[in-house]
């Protein structure tokens, strides 16, 4: 089993390996079954300094479309800051707007000193913490290989999670109207329970340098999510 804590000692070796940089944005529509729903963003929209760290900073942001105002509005808009070195989330802002529900939340990771406040909780943690965010830039920095585990606790306000990544396989598959080689990953919680909201996810990465998430995929108790990439912003964008 790979475990995170053997890639944060050896993080120096990141600075070599990182697909990404300040302007990459990734557009998606997302989908409600067979149902298009609205649209989704996920950039790198500045560098930053979170106490004393430099840091990426990142911003996922969905809203939905006439049809999908509809039937379930959402206007989510959830930033992230990542660690330059260790890839690792030091802070999360979140504000949530799907129907009636409401939230905002800000959640300040202090790694080494073993704890994160999450409005006004307290959550001890024991090593770096990653949100669901920004799983997909620190995944993007391995030598992704069919049959891979890793292992890792991720954040939502205060509560915490052990999952498990599996590579599952390289599949070709046609996301909108481009055709892409893929390796798909699923992950999982450690204790097999199912992910939020009885979920079972699958992320789909291009099988090349960049490994960029085009497709991601959510199935629910009374349906499927699915965020398709329409378009990719990025010095090393491919042509398919």
């Amino acid at each position: 089993m790979k475990r995170i804590i053997f890639f944060l000692l050896f993080s120096t070796l990141f600075a070599k390996n990182i697909p990404f940089s300040v302007g990459e944005k990734f557009t998606y529509e997302f989908r409600f079954n067979i149902f298009k729903a609205g649209t989704a963003s996920l950039e790198i929209t500045d560098m930053d300094t979170i106490d004393g760290a430099p840091t990426y900073k990142i911003q996922f942001i969905a809203t939905t479309d006439s049809w999908g105002n509809f039937v379930f509005p959402i206007r989510d808009t959830v930033s992230i800051w990542i660690d330059q070195n260790l890839l690792a989330t030091r802070k999360i802002a979140k504000n949530i707007n799907e129907g009636n529900y409401h939230k905002v939340t800000q959640t300040h990771i202090y790694t080494d000193k073993g704890f994160a406040i999450s409005n006004q909780d307290t959550v001890f943690i024991s090593s770096a913490v990653q949100d669901p965010y920004s799983l997909f830039y620190i995944l993007r920095t391995f030598a992704l290989r069919v049959g891979d585990n890793y292992h890792f606790t991720t954040i939502d306000g205060k509560k915490l999670t052990d999952i498990h990544l599996e590579l599952e396989k390289k599949t070709r598959i046609k996301v909108v109207q481009q055709w892409w080689n893929c390796l798909k990953v699923r992950p999982f919680r450690s204790d097999g329970q199912a992910l939020k909201n009885l979920g079972e996810m699958a992320i789909w990465f291009s099988d090349d340098a960049n490994k960029y998430p085009v497709r991601i995929k959510i199935k629910l108790k009374y349906g499927a999510l699915t965020l398709n990439v329409l378009d990719i912003n990025s010095t090393n964008a491919p042509h398919h």
